[in-house]
């Protein structure tokens, strides 16, 4: 049987279909900070998660490397849909949600992906485990962390693990043809990290990698704070970027990344006065 990242004839003629869907349904894809993804070692992306499978097929498109994927393991159990996620490069990952025994079975897990890394295909997880379209973050699950520091005990320095945070940002979520723009952020050198912290523990980590690897993410997209004025401060960065052409989708970013972050200011300064602002954004 051959291995998930091994080349197969079915998963190119797949992948062609598929791309040719995926760059039909938008009417301009943009790809940027491509440099930044290491030759070197083992990569593993990660991107945010705001338009379901749309994230993971802009992480496929990227280049024309194969990539393998986690996707939650309940939905391996039925026999046909687990070999056609097989054939998709799609493995199981176990979460704590699941259970025990599933817990237990994270190990698996880890060689797996240590595995796929060792023969130079890059692993992609998305680490917020449930997808929303918001212009957020949830928080990151454990599920990255674990695999990252596994991987950097497997290789035990004979190659660097990097994690690369990848930002999508789209014109719209619900719009057939709008805009896609995939910001790929510099990487995280786990091993480099890993090696200047030497008596730090696993758990310490992993909740470092998680805090690291979010704070990459949040500054590849338009982050907004997830509470009640979320709606509002959405709508005012809007007002902000609506007169730039959504043709420079990094100009449009740049646009709303600053008014989130003078709206928050003002939230933390004048709160009365952000009040006020947000309460006639939602008017």
């Amino acid at each position: 049987m051959k291995k998930i990242y091994e080349h197969s004839f079915v998963y190119d003629f797949l992948r062609f279909i598929a791309k040719l869907q995926f760059r039909a349904s938008y009417r301009r894809l943009f790809f940027t900070g491509q440099e930044h993804i290491p030759q070197d070692g083992a990569v593993i992306f990660a991107p945010n998660h705001c338009n379901a499978l749309m994230d993971a097929l802009a992480v496929v498109f990227l280049d024309n490397h194969y990539k393998v994927f986690v996707a939650r393991a309940d939905i391996f159990k039925k026999p046909f849909l687990s070999k056609l996620l097989t054939i998709l490069k799609i493995m199981p990952i176990n979460r704590v949600r699941d259970g025990f025994r599933s817990v237990l079975n994270a190990e698996t897990t880890i060689e797996k992906s240590i595995e796929v890394l060792n023969n130079q295909v890059p692993f992609c997880i998305l680490p917020e485990g449930m997808h929303r379209p918001m212009h957020s973050l949830l928080p990151l699950g454990k599920g990255l962390s674990r695999i990252a520091l596994g991987a950097d005990k497997g290789f035990n320095g004979a190659k660097h693990v990097y994690i690369v945070p990848v930002g999508c940002e789209y014109g719209d979520y619900f719009r057939y043809r709008s805009t896609l723009l995939v910001n790929i952020g510099r990487p995280i050198d786990i091993t480099a990290y890993v090696a200047a912290h030497p008596e730090t523990q696993d758990a310490e980590l992993m909740f470092d990698i998680r805090n690291m690897t979010a704070d990459a993410i949040r500054d590849l997209i338009v982050w907004i704070p997830d509470d009640d004025d979320y709606a509002a401060t959405w709508e005012l960065c809007k007002l902000e970027s609506g007169k730039l052409s959504e043709y420079k989708p990094l100009k449009r970013l740049g646009a709303n990344r600053r008014a989130a972050k003078r709206l928050a200011r003002l939230r933390e300064n004048d709160p009365d006065r952000a009040r006020r602002l947000f309460d006639k954004a939602e008017a």
